[in-house]
């Protein structure tokens, strides 16, 4: 049997039918999930199950995988573990928005302005150039961390940035 087997194992062992939401009977011999009731749960074979309890399937799918951690219930710890036993490597399940501090070191160095943008538009991080430009008005300071995209529906931004929803507002929103 291989680690992953054991692991599969281990873990369909410390789970009961009713914890997944199954009926249980009272001449239930077996510990924990059955074979068929995992396969069940995971949407795969029983035999697939075995063979991969049996270390006989050389690297399962990245869905099988996915499937068998949600039907076993895995912590993100466990779940990572299944995923390095199975010799892939796990999806994300987050988008990382932080920036790492090498990346902040060098943006700190530059001598130029910028501002920098997550996948979903929301402000990441801002250098002090970019603090100390204007680009930062106390006006909008409240909309620092706000989404580009939202921001652009309200109507403050422009094709050149900030358009500014007063009468007589600067390209950077400040009412003179």
């Amino acid at each position: 049997m291989s680690e992953l087997g054991v692991a599969l194992r281990r873990w369909r062992e410390r789970l009961t039918p009713a914890d997944v939401g199954l009926s249980t009977s009272s001449s239930r011999r077996a510990r924990g999930l059955r074979r068929e009731e995992l396969a069940e749960l995971a949407h795969i074979s029983v035999d697939y199950v075995a063979r991969l309890e049996q270390g006989r399937v050389g690297t399962p799918s990245i869905q099988v995988i996915e499937s068998l951690a949600a039907a076993l219930l895995l912590s993100d710890e466990n779940r990572n573990l299944l995923f390095e036993l199975a010799g892939r490597v796990p999806h994300q399940n987050r988008m990382r928005t932080e920036l790492t501090p090498s990346v902040q070191r060098l943006l700190e160095q530059l001598q130029s302005p910028v501002c920098v943008y997550d996948a979903v538009c929301v402000n990441a991080h801002r250098n002090r150039q970019h603090l100390t430009s204007g680009c930062d008005r106390r006006k909008r300071q409240h909309l620092t961390n706000t989404c580009l995209a939202w921001l652009s529906c309200l109507g403050f931004l422009g094709r050149d940035g900030w358009a500014g929803r007063e009468k007589g507002a600067d390209r950077h929103g400040a009412v003179e």
